[in-house]
């Protein structure tokens, strides 16, 4: 018995056993159809933590389903042990306006990389989650003296998974179907985001989201990294990986020294995983830097290293890939080591993954001292007053949802602001503050760069939304104010600020009246997952506004009008609508849309006096079932490449993501509270016009695209075919209404210009 009690005191007394994912797990991150639920990673993190002194897990915050946020500190155990007073020194750095230069000094002498690493955001990318698992193991148990080195000089912040609930959601679908010959690796038929689904990396100046909430207070505001790593999958042909230097465009406010210090992290990963041998890495190719919508970092002194690496069938590999061409299969400088094609499995993806993270730590190790340099340097330039006005002076609007929206993610992104007293409720942002690059990103309406990369080559397209101006958004005036005196104001809070209120303007108003039942909403909801119809759903949720979600059999059952009176279609193909799903291998019960009995019932609810609102792509269903007088007007998509390539098609357009100005006529219901000139976010939208012909239908048209100087902000070729069109059509039939929009007036909750006209077509 004493020998017992000693063996396991002797044992008690030894360090724990490091466990490896495959420990704890069953099998290796990338096994060939094998996938870790976001469980199974959080208690693998929980078990590393507790076996290893490099390593710490916190819980800080709730997902949108009330899973765990989590963060796990990966550092040399002297750092961890005094990981709060690293932390509040790079916070010092973030704000040198009470730094000295002996303090700054010291700081940089002693301080720590941060690093902040960031797991498949998108969740059906799921490589990046399984490799964070394999990252951090390495971290944790590495006795190479180069690697504890890198412990030794940086601090990294591992977000496991950075979207739990759809990482969830995605693998509970694959588990389902893993063994059923006919449906494995089925997509899934809703977002694997509650609301937004892939749109959640588009969050990042909105701050709509709890994920993003949660991450920019925990992670980016709290630790002020120099460093944030974002690892994604890409398509499962070409390139093996992206890293950057990203392609130009850059946005205007994305520090000169960081983009210096993209091109040297990025070219030295790039160098690194041609040296191990992992063909296929290739940089400034796709991806550009315009816009903060994907970069909240560019703004806060550090970069945005994104990785993209080449997807295979989810947890499946693909047996046999092409060789890639092109670019992608030419030896270049952006491009030293092609791929040469052949089988691609998860397994690889988790390799590319993990080395890309390492590489990029790694040279937050070799480079610490410049990062930490250039990082108190961007910060002091913007304290100092370098770039941008004096101030930007917000005048009173009487508009209060709105102006509560623009304080709160300017201050969750840093920004001080201020409202005046005379007048009550203005707002002013001063220069001379850390994170005013933020203000001057979102504040300013910059021109987005006509690029060509060769001459005589088409234009390049942009990759994503143009315009990101918060007045031109939120439709607000703004002044500069270069010289002179400032107006007196003082700190805003917004638990004690009032807001000075017209009748007319206030959404208040209109969303008083929706929740006390004047009129009963359904928004439709089909088994074709769309992001316009999530962002709708999170609309209704984000004003508290009830409403009925009718999946296509609720609405194929009739009897419409006994439960609502107003019926929203978020921009989804019509085709769609009507047919759902294409994918044959659905369980039965996601298969199917309206058909014809859905259609039938429609008009009979518009019929007996219900309104139908169709916003953008769902529009056709409407025309397609009502003989309406209205027409689409124009074609949306590409271009023609002739010759040079710059002559668009007379009836094409190409807007990608830009605002352009429209007419309201606020005296009709629709427009009432809007302003006269109204800013609209545009997406390949085509307008409406009058069909020839007699009609008995009553329509009218509130809303125009202005005849000249149509575009307000962003990138458009083409669009002179909207000039004088209509931009909204409200029809009369029979005892009901027919509401279209040809855009999407809650794109994405950022276009509150066009908040109200929605709010005023539920009413209707």
């Amino acid at each position: 018995m004493k020998r017992l009690i000693l063996v396991l005191a002797v044992a008690a007394a030894l360090p724990a056993q490091i466990p490896a994912p495959e420990d704890v797990l069953g099998f290796s991150p990338g096994d060939d159809g094998r996938l870790a639920n976001y469980a199974d990673i959080l208690g693998y993190m929980r078990q590393l933590a507790d076996a290893s002194d490099r390593v710490s897990y916190e819980v800080v915050g709730k997902t949108t389903e009330d899973r765990d946020f989590v963060s796990v500190l990966i550092s040399a155990p002297e750092n961890l042990a005094r990981v709060d007073e690293i932390r509040r020194d790079n916070l010092r750095l973030a704000d040198p306006r009470k730094l000295s230069d002996e303090d700054a000094a010291a700081i940089v002498k002693r301080g720590k990389t941060i690093v902040l690493l960031n797991e498949s955001i998108h969740s059906t990318e799921v490589g990046p989650a399984q490799a964070g698992m394999v990252t951090a193991h390495f971290l944790a148990t590495t006795k190479d003296p180069a690697w504890t080195k890198v412990l030794d000089d940086v601090v990294i912040v591992l977000t496991p998974c950075h979207n739990p609930d759809g990482y969830a959601t995605v693998v509970a679908w694959w588990r389902k179907f893993k063994d059923d010959k006919e449906r494995r690796g089925v997509g899934l038929p809703v977002l694997y985001h509650k609301y937004v689904g892939h749109d959640n990396n588009r969050d990042w100046f909105m701050l709509t989201q709890k994920e993003s909430r949660v991450s920019v207070e925990t992670g980016h505001m709290r630790w002020r990294p120099q460093i944030v790593i974002d690892q994604h999958q890409m398509g499962g042909s070409g390139a093996r990986m992206f890293v950057p230097p990203y392609q130009e465009p850059y946005e205007p406010y994305v520090h000169p020294l960081l983009r210096e210090g993209l091109t040297n992290l990025g070219r030295s990963v790039l160098k690194g995983m041609a040296a191990e041998g992992n063909h296929g890495v290739w940089c400034n190719r796709g991806f550009d830097a315009w816009t903060p919508a994907r970069a909240f970092q560019h703004y806060h002194g550090g970069v945005r290293i994104l990785t993209e690496v080449a997807s295979a069938r989810l947890a499946d590999p693909n047996e046999r890939v092409r060789p890639p061409r092109g670019d992608a299969g030419t030896v270049s400088e952006d491009n030293p080591s092609p791929w040469k094609g052949g089988r691609w499995a998860l397994s690889d993806i988790v390799r590319y993954t993990s080395r890309g993270a390492l590489l990029a730590i790694k040279h937050g190790s070799d480079e610490r001292e410049t990062w930490l340099k250039n990082f108190l340097q961007i910060h002091r330039d913007y304290c100092d007053g370098k770039y941008g006005p004096k101030a930007y002076v917000i005048p009173p609007n009487g508009r209060t949802l709105m102006t509560r929206k623009l304080i709160d993610l300017l201050t969750l992104g840093g920004v001080e602001v201020c409202v005046t007293n005379d007048p009550p409720g203005g707002l002013v942002i001063k220069n001379g503050q850390p994170c005013f690059g933020f203000a001057c990103a979102l504040l300013e309406n910059s021109p987005y760069p006509v690029i060509r990369p060769r001459p005589g080559a088409p234009i390049r397209r942009p990759y994503d939304m143009t315009c990101h101006s918060l007045p031109l958004l939120m439709d607000f005036q703004l002044s500069k104010i270069e010289d002179g005196e400032l107006p007196e104001c003082e700190p805003v809070d917004l638990g004690r600020l009032e807001i000075p209120i017209k009748e007319d303007r206030d959404e208040r108003i209109v969303i008083r009246k929706l929740k006390t039942g004047k009129k009963r909403i359904g928004v439709y909801w089909s088994w074709t997952a769309s992001m316009d119809e999530g962002w709708t759903r999170f609309w209704f949720d984000m004003f508290k506004i009830p409403f009925t979600p009718l999946r296509p059999a609720d609405v194929r059952a009739g009897k419409l009008k006994d439960r609502v009176d107003v019926i929203l279609f978020a921009s989804v193909d019509g085709r769609s609508l009507t047919g759902g799903p294409r994918d044959r291998r659905l369980p039965d019960s996601y298969k199917g849309g309206l058909g014809l009995e859905g259609r039938a019932a429609l008009k009979e609810f518009v019929g007996a006096g219900g309104t139908m609102v169709c916003m953008n792509a769902s529009s056709a269903l409407a025309l397609q079932m009502f003989d309406l007088p209205v027409e689409r007007v124009g074609r949306g998509g590409g271009r023609r490449r002739r010759g040079d390539g710059d002559q668009p098609r007379a009836s094409r357009t190409y807007i990608p993501g830009s605002v352009v100005r429209a007419l309201v006529d606020t005296k009709h219901p629709l427009g009432v509270g809007c302003n006269t000139v109204t800013p609209i976010f545009l997406r390949q939208a085509r307008p409406f016009g009058l069909k020839p012909g007699d009609t008995d239908v009553k329509v009218s048209f509130p809303v125009r695209y202005v005849d000249e100087n149509l575009v307000a902000g962003g990138f458009a070729e083409g669009a002179e075919v909207l000039h004088g069109k209509a931009a909204a059509a409200v029809c009369e039939v029979g005892q009901g209404k027919v509401v279209l929009f040809a855009f999407s007036p809650q794109f994405r909750c950022q276009t509150w210009s066009t908040f109200r006209l929605l709010l005023n077509a539920l009413l209707l």
